[in-house]
């Protein structure tokens, strides 16, 4: 007799290797389910309710055009058809084989008939299987000729008085009622939280949540929380059980903040990784597993350590190697690479940045946390963009072309809302501007279009469009004190000049190391004195700063 508890148990269908659900995704590298090709059949893990899902396309993308021409390699994400003429492009870790069970009725270009047997064939890439017909005739069917599974006419069923039993009705509402737990968009982390929380933390938190496993870039000002907002997401991802596995990459000098901060806001303890710890594990030796043998990183699944420390290769190997729930870089700045040549896109990637792009290729979702991504180069926000969503520009110029045209479409939308106050110059070219970017049909006139703007819920589905396809707002969260804050909560910086005027005897001084300083400049060689000027700097700071410091620095120069 078959017990509950194994009747629960799900196995990979390639591999046999044990499973949580039906939907979970098999990690053994070996599997052969781990590819997937045109034509096969799948189910989008974050989203089973879209139904099955047919690949129609492989992306293949970049990940790295480095200098180095061995470390080029390319990355495929999948493009898929689910019903209703919806298309998506998902991460391979996103999608699992659709499999057939035997007996299981479907629609094919063959007709209609069952799966005859549940054992099924892969080749190149297709999963094949035994096809019995109405007519009685067997036959290998590729999963490429299958349509659907077979949903029988709704009138007919009503009519025959074939339904499914009263118990079957409720298992499959409370599946639904169940589901709607995880899927929901309330927060429920937060309602009996210590936390006094802003709106706008709120905010940022529903929206992440919105979009399931997102990999986003979380650019709040300077103290407006980004810590608070990563917790909490990460409290309610580990509330609906889909985060289980999580690290926080982040500077040394913020390693103990976040494990404060996340065990005093919201009692997740997470456990600080560093070479004393893993020299900890390895003399302990009584791992749980052989994985933990081979890579120590498995030992827990909740860990903060430094930047400095994971990119170093020893580590940044066996950190990579680990599948993650979820993964955040704070001070995310600091992942750069430099342009070298912009006409062919070279670049020349940093251990930091080398250490995110692993990771981003095997975690569900990635969040970066910086205060200054508007500020840096272009380049370096099309290089943060690419570590969360690397499908969306092929090219750093298509990025360019994007951002630059973004001020113009700023002004497109500006003039949809105040249509009323345009001249005729103008109105003439928004309308112009909308038929060129295909947010209006070019066969309506300008009377038409004009109407449309003027209608309320028309015009907000243009701007809805607009707003979609040309903003930052996909790939970037930004909040602004100005925007939060009235000015009577927002400290002023007041700036007071005070003038020291130095005594004889520390001008003495200062002209005498001045002139030491101007010696040594001019006494070395150009080609060597670069750096030369900001040691000379750093030097007189140190001077009007800290007499013992000046001493103690000139000391070491003269030695």
């Amino acid at each position: 007799m078959v017990s509950k508890i194994e009747l629960l148990t799900h196995h990979c269908p390639f591999c046999k290797k044990e499973l949580e659900s039906k939907y979970s995704k098999c990690f053994n590298i070996y599997c052969q389910g781990q590819k997937f090709n045109l034509g096969n059949l799948v189910i989008y893990r974050l989203n089973p309710d879209l139904g099955l899902g047919r690949v129609i396309k492989v992306i293949e993308i970049p990940t790295s055009n480095s200098l180095d021409d061995e470390d080029t390699r390319f990355f495929s994400k999948y493009k898929v058809l689910f019903k209703n003429n919806i298309v998506k492009i998902i991460h391979p870790i996103d999608l699992v084989h659709f499999i057939f069970e035997v007996n299981e009725k479907i629609e094919t270009k063959f007709g209609i008939g069952i799966i005859n047997s549940i054992d099924f064939l892969v080749q190149d890439g297709k999963i094949s299987y035994e096809f019995l017909k109405e007519d009685g005739k067997t036959s290998q069917i590729q999963e490429s000729e299958v349509y659907s599974k077979y949903i029988p006419n709704i009138d007919i069923q009503i009519s025959q008085r074939t339904f499914d039993s009263p118990r079957q009705f409720l298992i499959k509402y409370w599946a639904h009622l169940f589901h709607s737990y995880y899927t929901s968009y309330q927060i429920k982390c937060i309602t009996n939280s210590r936390l006094s929380l802003m709106p706008h933390q709120i905010n940022v938190t529903h929206r992440l949540s919105e979009q399931f496993f997102p990999r986003i870039i979380l650019a709040d000002e300077v103290g407006l929380g980004k810590t608070i907002e990563a917790g909490i997401y990460i409290k309610e991802m580990m509330a609906r059980n889909l985060a289980e596995r999580v690290i926080i990459i982040v500077p040394a000098s913020l390693v103990k903040q976040w494990q404060f901060e996340m065990q005093n806001k919201f009692n997740i303890n997470f456990t600080i990784y560093d070479g004393k710890k893993i020299k900890e594990l390895e003399r302990r030796g009584n791992y749980k597993s052989a994985e933990m043998y081979q890579n120590p990183f498995y030992y827990d699944n909740l860990i903060i350590c430094s930047l400095q420390f994971a990119r170093n290769p020893k580590y940044s190997v066996l950190i990579s190697a680990i599948s993650w729930d979820i993964v955040i870089f704070d001070e995310a700045h600091h992942l750069r690479r430099y342009l070298i040549n912009a006409m062919t896109g070279k670049y020349r990637e940093t251990l930091n940045y080398e250490l995110a792009r692993n990771l981003s290729l095997n975690s569900e979702s990635m969040l970066l946390l910086t205060a200054t991504p508007l500020q840096l180069h272009a380049f370096e926000l099309f290089s943060l963009i690419e570590l969360i969503h690397p499908e969306s520009f092929s090219t750093f110029s298509d990025f360019e072309h994007f951002r630059k045209n973004m001020p113009f479409i700023n002004l497109l939308i500006t003039n949809i809302n105040q249509i009323d106050r345009l001249n005729n110059f103008e109105v003439k070219n928004t309308v112009k501007l909308l038929k060129d970017l295909n947010y209006i049909s070019k066969d309506k006139n300008n009377e038409q279009i004009l109407s449309e703007i003027k209608n309320k819920p028309l015009r907000l589905n243009i701007l809805k469009k607009i707003e979609r396809d040309h903003t930052l707002s996909k790939f970037l969260i930004r909040n602004r004190k100005k925007n939060i804050f009235t000015e009577e909560f927002i400290n002023k910086r007041i700036v007071h000049t005070i003038i020291v005027k130095p005594t004889k005897e520390e001008l003495d001084v200062y002209n005498e190391i001045r002139l030491y300083l101007a010696q040594i400049y001019n006494s070395t060689p150009s080609k060597e004195n670069v750096g030369l000027g900001f040691v000379i700097t750093t030097l007189q700071k140190l001077l009007t700063s800290s007499k013992y410091a000046i001493l103690k620095s000139l000391e070491r120069r003269l030695e």
